[in-house]
């Protein structure tokens, strides 16, 4: 039986800067992972949810990429503010 209800992904991956896809990594992901866990506990969804690190999610030129299963759900996150749509419109909807 699975722990968790969703599970988000963020890309972390890190190309070099010469890249022309660029990564998300470079693109601050990794910041934003932390944010994204902060506002699960703010809101007392990290008991249902989980926010994990991920691979390339193949949306470099869009990222920083996210994905949530299981619905399969992808997004562009650059800023709190971002996160923070995700986490209302979203997540605190199901």
């Amino acid at each position: 039986m699975p722990k968790y209800d969703r599970h988000i992904f963020i890309c972390t991956h890190r190309r070099s800067e010469t890249n022309l896809r660029g990564s998300c990594a470079a693109k601050g992901s990794e910041e934003l992972c932390a944010v994204f866990k902060q506002e699960l506990k703010n809101h007392k969804l990290e008991v249902r949810m989980r926010v994990n690190t991920s691979g390339c999610l193949d949306q470099c030129e869009q990222g920083p990429s996210v994905v949530i299963y299981p619905d399969q759900t992808f997004y562009t996150i650059k800023t709190k503010e971002d996160i923070l749509e995700v986490v209302n419109d979203d997540l605190l909807q199901n």
